[in-house]
């Protein structure tokens, strides 16, 4: 059985009652919880390159995107130090903290429907300027906790100043294409946006 045949996955504010804080599993009963991650964020489940279940997701405390396996092993990392001898794992900084040289000004969306690879990609406000290459950009991540790989797939140009303006990028189910919405930087605001599409090469994973 997999582990998500066994285990709900339940996220909480970190706020609330210490039982159901933060990203946890737990068992269909009810009975048995064991946390994941001490707060939520943008997230999604897929399967790594190995087959196996797990959620990428943004971690705010340490300004990374996680690896984080639907495992008893996996541990809640409140800072960098928490990374060793965890099963969660690094895959992107992200450079919102402020002891940054070069900072980033964008939101970010998790996409993981193509099995072994995830797509992240990021939004901006109007009137902000971009500070580094993540920025209005499209990046494949290959999801292998031995060696993470992120792929640069598109430029984006579109700000986001309501939700369905924001880029919002996923991969189909079977990795031929890649779609996200684009207003293109204008009528900023009022939801007007192009549906854009990637059609990946053939044979692209190999």
């Amino acid at each position: 059985m997999s582990p998500l045949g066994k285990w709900v996955l339940i996220g909480g504010d970190a706020g609330e009652n210490q039982t159901w804080a933060g990203l946890n599993m737990v068992d269909k009963k009810f009975s048995s919880f064991h946390r994941l991650a001490s707060a939520t964020a943008h997230s999604d489940v897929g399967l790594d390159i190995q087959g196996n279940e797990m959620i990428v997701m943004q971690n705010s405390r340490t300004d990374y995107v996680d690896y984080i396996p639907i495992s008893l092993n996996a541990k809640p990392v409140d800072d960098t130090g928490d990374y060793k001898n965890n099963s969660v794992k690094l895959i992107l900084r992200l450079y919102y903290n402020s002891n940054s040289p070069i900072g980033l000004n964008s939101g970010v969306h998790i996409s993981c429907n193509h099995g072994g690879y995830c797509v992240i990609s990021t939004n901006i406000q109007p009137g902000a300027a971009e500070q580094n290459w993540l920025d209005r950009t499209i990046t494949l991540v290959r999801l292998d906790k031995k060696k993470f790989r992120v792929f640069y797939l598109s430029k984006v140009y579109n700000s986001t100043e309501s939700y369905w303006e924001e880029t919002q990028a996923a991969m189909t189910n079977d990795g031929s294409k890649v779609v996200w919405a684009s207003n293109w930087d204008q009528n900023v605001g009022q939801d007007k946006v192009f549906l854009m599409r990637l059609d990946m090469p053939p044979n692209w994973e190999k």
